[in-house]
């Protein structure tokens, strides 16, 4: 993960270390990055590509400098974020005779299996080595923590060794405002960009509202060299690149920046299309969103949107995926959209939402510290 990872760092680190406990956090490089108070980092080299060959290259050559970061600070607590780096923080542990942490940010078995954000080729070989990564932990854990509710207690781990820490909305030490783009709407869509998260529906539905009025569409965020390709060719396909902005990389984008263009938003898409590797996930966009009052163009029963029926910050709209073969339904769903655009969302956000469902502070900061004294004791004795 980047060293400004908006989970590893922004709420896990940042908790520990505001509860006390001196924090490192070993990541890869992100210049832009502005860290909490208390954390120290080490950066490492991005990879150069993204190929599976490459990232396991990449491992082996960053492998040593996160042993030698590690030997020196000689930590009580080691908190392992992918199971990329399992076998390097089980000899770490067994060297240092620390406790181990896993944080498991998503369901890496179902998303290599499933997730159309990997090549075909790689699904299989991924979840294998996901899963297997998992098996070799679980022995040595202290504590495990999970960042949806449907993950459960994957694990096994005992009573009292593992928590639910959702990717509720903690906000970075600095945002870096994004741009003015004109007097028009502004679409985001932001995270990961791939076919399942919504990414050609957003296009779909961007390009049927600039057929009656101007709407401008950013995309912020990480996904395959083909996929961003292949969007900046639709793009310019349609004769639209006036009223698009790309923030794109292979790698992830800046927290700073990806906040930056949430506030600027005037609707964020999650146009998900449920599969198994995510449909009972709450996306962190939706917390995002809701976290500043931002309306969001949501898919009918899938990520986010039990939290809708309760909250209504939400459109829900037909199955976008199906938008590809059948424009009247895509039409249908932009006059939707126009028309709540021109009525100022109104009906969304009828009553406040409470910190409790999208600020990080307000919950899992607090159980998150309660589990990390129970493993090393309280600051003041680390």
């Amino acid at each position: 993960n980047a060293v400004d990872h908006p989970r590893m760092t922004l709420r896990l680190a940042a908790s520990q270390a505001a509860a006390g406990w001196r924090v490192g956090v070993v990541g890869l490089e992100a210049p832009e990055a502005a860290l909490p108070p208390g954390e120290q980092a080490l950066h490492l080299p991005a990879p150069t590509s993204g190929g599976l060959l490459a990232r396991w290259g990449h491992l082996r050559r960053v492998a040593s400098s996160i042993r030698q970061y590690a030997l020196r600070v000689r930590p009580r607590l080691l908190v392992l974020h992918t199971p990329e780096l399992a076998q390097l923080a089980l000899e770490l542990q067994r060297r240092l005779g620390c406790a181990l942490w896993y944080d498991a940010h998503e369901d890496y078995v179902a998303n290599a299996r499933y997730s159309s954000a990997y090549p075909t080729w790689q699904r299989a070989l991924r979840a294998f080595a996901a899963a297997r990564a998992e098996q070799r932990l679980r022995p040595a854990l202290a504590a495990a923590s999970y960042a949806e509710r449907c993950y459960g207690n994957r694990l096994g781990l005992p009573h009292g060794c593992w928590l639910t820490l959702e990717n509720l909305f903690a906000p970075p030490a600095t945002v870096t405002p994004a741009p003015p783009i004109g007097p028009e709407p502004l679409l985001l869509t932001c995270g990961t960009l791939a076919d399942d998260w919504g990414l050609w529906s957003s296009l779909q539905l961007w390009s049927e509202l600039n057929q009656t009025r101007p709407v401008h569409w950013a995309v912020v965020g990480q996904g395959a060299p083909l996929t961003l390709a292949r969007l900046t060719a639709e793009v310019e396909r349609l004769g639209l690149t006036q009223r698009f902005t790309g923030v794109m990389s292979t790698r992830p984008v800046a927290y700073a920046t990806v906040v930056g263009w949430l506030q600027r938003a005037t609707a964020l898409t999650a146009l998900y299309r449920p599969t198994a590797a995510i449909a009972e996930r709450v996306p962190t966009k939706v917390f995002e969103a809701v976290a500043h009052r931002l309306p969001v163009l949501l898919t009918p029963g899938g990520p986010g949107a039990p939290l809708n029926a309760r909250w209504r910050f939400a459109v829900e709209m037909a199955p976008p995926w199906r938008w590809a073969d059948d424009a009247a339904a895509c039409r249908a769903a932009a006059a939707r959209v126009r028309a709540t655009l021109e009525a100022g969302f109104a009906g969304l956000y009828p009553e406040s939402v409470p910190p409790a469902v999208w600020q990080w502070s307000a919950e899992a900061g607090p159980a998150l510290v309660a589990l990390t004294e129970r493993e090393i004791g309280a600051p003041e004795a680390s």
